[in-house]
């Protein structure tokens, strides 16, 4: 991230390989969410399963709930960047 030539506003995992999240889990992933947000990065998740999201509501490590905060595929949420930012891109599938 240090040596991006343009600034870093938001990661998006693709969690599809997530299964489960535990107390440990769910501790580490806070600390790694208040550091980007030191940072000014947000955090977005890509194919997210639904009963892990909502362990990470119940956990607190989610707090904003909010719908575009959660892709049903990378892809969708790359394209919610590019819209969001107006960045020109062009998809190696496009070209």
């Amino acid at each position: 991230m240090a040596a991006s030539p343009t600034p870093i506003r938001w990661l998006v995992v693709a969690a599809e390989p997530v299964t489960d999240i535990d107390t440990t889990a769910a501790d580490v992933l806070r600390e790694v969410l208040d550091d980007l947000a030191a940072r000014g990065i947000d955090i977005r998740f890509a194919e997210l399963k639904g009963h892990v999201r909502d362990r990470l509501l119940s956990y607190d490590v989610l707090t904003d709930p909010d719908p575009r905060r959660f892709a049903r595929t990378t892809g969708e949420g790359v394209k919610r960047y590019i819209a969001d930012y107006a960045v020109t891109w062009t998809d190696w599938e496009d070209r």
